[in-house]
C-alpha cells in the first residue's frame, strides 16, 4: 500500500512538473485580457504564431494568428497590457539580428493624435528579404557582365593609352610654363605680400579718416537743415515765377505777331496800337 502511495505521489509530481513546463513553453494566458490589434502585410514569410511583438525593442505581446485577407497577409496581435497608442501607428516585420527570429515591431504614431481604438488595423511594411537581396545582386552582376562585354569589344586599351599620353603632355607643358614664369610668379607673390602689409598698416587710418569725414558731413547737414529747407522753398518759388513769366512772354509774342485785317486785306502790324498788355504800363 505504501508503495502504491509513493508511486502515486511521484506520478502526481511528474504530472505537475510536466504541466508547468508545457505552460511555460506554450505560454498559455488563461484569463488574461490584453489589447488586440490587427496588421496587414504584403508578405509575412518566416513569421509564425507566438512570434513576439515589440515596441522600441521591448517585448509587449505576441502574434495570435496569421491568415489571409484577399491576397495579403493579416495577423492578429495581442498586447500583454493596454498601451496608449495613437492614430498613425504602423507595424513592420524585423529580425533579431542577421539570422534571428522574426518579430513584429510596432511604431507608435504622433503623440498628439487621437487614441487608437480597440481592434484597429495597422498598416504594415515588410523589409526586403534575403531572396530579394540575392535577386538584386544577380541583376547587378548581369549588368556588370554586359558592360564588361561591351568594353571588351571596343578599343578601350587604345583609348586609355591616348588619354594617358594627353595627360603626360599636359603635365609637361604645365611644368615648362611654371619653370619659365617662376621669376614672375615669385615677384607677384612678393608684391602681394607688400600690398597686404600696406593695407594692414593703412586700413585703420583710412577707416578712421572716413569715419571722421562722415561725422563732419552728418554734423554739417544737421546744422544747416533749416537753411537747406529755406533754399528749397526759394527755389520752388523762383521756379513758379519763371514758369509764369515764360507763359506771359509766350502770350505776348503770339499777340504781337498776329496780323490785323483791314478792308478785306491783311496788313502787317507795324506798331502796337492797342493798349499795352502782358504786364506793361502806358507811358
Amino acid at each position: 500500500m505504501k508503495s502504491l502511495v509513493k508511486v502515486g505521489v511521484f506520478a502526481t509530481l511528474c504530472l505537475i512538473v510536466l504541466a508547468v513546463l508545457i505552460w511555460k513553453i506554450e505560454d498559455f494566458r488563461f484569463g488574461v485580457k490584453g489589447q488586440r490589434l490587427h496588421a496587414i502585410f504584403d508578405s509575412v514569410a518566416g513569421l509564425d504564431n507566438k512570434a513576439s511583438v515589440r515596441i522600441a525593442g521591448v517585448r509587449v505581446g505576441e502574434v495570435k494568428s496569421v491568415g489571409l485577407q484577399g491576397t495579403r497577409a493579416r495577423i492578429s496581435l495581442v498586447l500583454d497590457k493596454p498601451i496608449p497608442l495613437t492614430v498613425g501607428t504602423t507595424a513592420r516585420i524585423a529580425n533579431l539580428g542577421l539570422l534571428g527570429e522574426k518579430y513584429v515591431e510596432i511604431i507608435p504614431g504622433p503623440p498628439n493624435a487621437p487614441p487608437l481604438p480597440e481592434g484597429a488595423t495597422l498598416a504594415g511594411t515588410t523589409p526586403p528579404s534575403i531572396d530579394d537581396a540575392m535577386a538584386k545582386i544577380n541583376d547587378i552582376g548581369s549588368s556588370i557582365q554586359k558592360v564588361t562585354g561591351q568594353l571588351a569589344g571596343s578599343d578601350v586599351a587604345g583609348g586609355i593609352g591616348r588619354l594617358l599620353a594627353d595627360i603626360q603632355l599636359t603635365s609637361a607643358e604645365i611644368r615648362a610654363l611654371v619653370a619659365e614664369n617662376r621669376a614672375n610668379v615669385s615677384s607677384s607673390v612678393r608684391n602681394i605680400d607688400v600690398l597686404t602689409a600696406t593695407l594692414a598698416r593703412e586700413l585703420p587710418r583710412l577707416a578712421a579718416q572716413t569715419q571722421a569725414a562722415l561725422d563732419q558731413i552728418s554734423t554739417l547737414v544737421r546744422e544747416n537743415r533749416g537753411n537747406v529747407s529755406d533754399s528749397l522753398g526759394n527755389i520752388r518759388e523762383l521756379t513758379a515765377k519763371l514758369q509764369t513769366s515764360a507763359a506771359t512772354s509766350t502770350a505776348c509774342w503770339r499777340t504781337s505777331s498776329s496780323p490785323a485785317p483791314r478792308s478785306g486785306l491783311w496788313w502787317p502790324r507795324t506798331a502796337p496800337t492797342s493798349p499795352p498788355a502782358c504786364g506793361t504800363s502806358t507811358p
